[in-house]
């Protein structure tokens, strides 16, 4: 099996990173649109930003302008290394990104989605990782990117391969249709219940979330006092997981004996307690379902405490979820990342109703969730079969 290095694939040695644009550089009236990292997933265009410059700005930092079938790989988590191809076409917007995304252009002789597929395989991604730089933000630098390399057999065979993996991954996609849609159920559930949680159509007596459950964070724990084993420290990654429903294996740890001082000092979450990322527009907010000691960043991670007597926790997981969707950037501050201050996480309005009420609605969102739950281990039977023929392919044992 042949292989090459990323720089080798490039077409006319298009392999660079984005472009570096500041606030000052923005505009909101702009048509050239800045991608970001939140907009590169594994494998898939996730399409969220909307920042902008304008074509006098482009012209004059010389930015790159991004084509359709171009290689988009994330140089920072989560996960590092992970690609899509940019599938836009054609439309009245320009297309550039963020230094903090490298753009591959692949020659005539590469099937860009083999060479995605590739990039998006778990051997790959874990050499991202082991390559990264960084104690507290890390990233890989796109000179080492430059140097990975893949297998790349005859183009015909590469184009069976991505045609057998683009079968594997529409199963996939069709577990995922169906998760969304629960979780569209349940939020239309909390509409038809409460109402819209920003407007309140219905009245609900309000309160401020301080009031009524305890807002805050953790203590600091540094850097140097993270040990290899011990007991999980989770970060805002791993909390924003967990609230997607997602499985975590923890890389972060601290000693039992710093675990126990900063329990006597400051408490833990209890089950039914919410935690969520500082940054989490999309509301990934996990409610605290079982007693397994861990330990949180302080900051980056805000913490309510749930008092089941007033407030049940699944309800005000939800109203948090609908509030944030609708109106996250009067929530949330800061000029680079609005993030979710406790100040203000305090000071946020929420309905009041009746406990039973809250604790009907509760009901009816688990019984949504054994459902979901049955779709997403279907998800993960079609992720293990996706994740094990991306190995073969890797391995060049996909297509002999």
């Amino acid at each position: 099996m042949k292989y090459v290095t990323l720089k080798e694939l490039s077409n006319e040695g298009m392999f660079k990173d984005g472009d570096w644009i500041e606030s000052k550089d923005q505009d909101k009236e702009g048509n050239v649109r800045l991608l970001q990292l939140a907009d590169i997933g594994v494998g898939e265009f996730l399409d969220k930003s909307s920042k902008f410059i304008n074509n006098d700005t482009f012209e004059t930092l010389k930015c790159t302008e991004i084509k359709n079938g171009d290689i988009l790989i994330a140089r920072m988590p989560d996960p590092i290394g992970r690609a899509c191809l940019f599938p836009i076409e054609s439309s009245d917007l320009r297309y550039i990104t963020a230094v903090d995304v490298a753009i591959l252009r692949v020659n005539n002789n590469v099937d860009n989605r083999y060479v995605c597929y590739i990039l998006n395989s778990p051997s790959m991604l874990s050499e991202s990782l082991r390559q990264c730089t960084g104690a507290t933000r890390k990233r890989i630098s796109r000179s080492k990117l430059a140097q990975f390399q893949i297998p790349l057999p005859p183009l015909e065979t590469q184009k069976k391969i991505a045609a057998i993996l683009d079968e594997a991954d529409k199963l996939r996609q069709l577990d995922k249709q169906l998760i969304e849609k629960y979780d569209a159920l349940t939020q239309s559930l909390f509409l038809d219940m409460f109402g819209d949680p920003v407007t309140n159509p219905k009245g609900w007596d309000t309160i401020n979330l301080g009031s009524v459950c305890g807002v805050g964070s953790s203590r600091r724990v540094f850097v140097d006092e993270l040990v290899e084993d011990g007991i999980p420290f989770y970060r805002g990654t791993e909390v924003g997981k967990l609230g997607e429903g997602k499985s975590i294996i923890p890389t972060l740890f601290i000693t039992r004996y710093h675990y126990e001082s900063l329990k006597a000092e400051r408490g833990i979450p209890k089950q039914g307690d919410l935690l969520m990322p500082s940054i989490c527009p999309d509301g990934r907010i996990w409610v605290v379902d079982n007693d397994k000691e861990f330990y949180f960043k302080d900051g980056r991670v805000l913490w309510v405490e749930v008092d089941s007597k007033t407030m049940n926790s699944i309800y005000l997981r939800y109203h948090l979820k609908g509030s944030f969707f609708a109106n996250y950037n009067n929530i949330a501050s800061g000029t680079t990342f609005a993030e979710l201050k406790i100040v203000a996480l305090k000071k946020m309005t929420v309905f009041y109703p009746d406990i039973k009420l809250q604790n009907q609605f509760a009901e009816r969102v688990q019984a949504i969730e054994a459902q979901k739950e049955l779709a997403q281990q279907s998800l993960q039977k079609s992720e293990d079969l996706f994740n094990s023929l991306l190995q073969k392919a890797f391995k060049g044992e996909l297509v002999k």
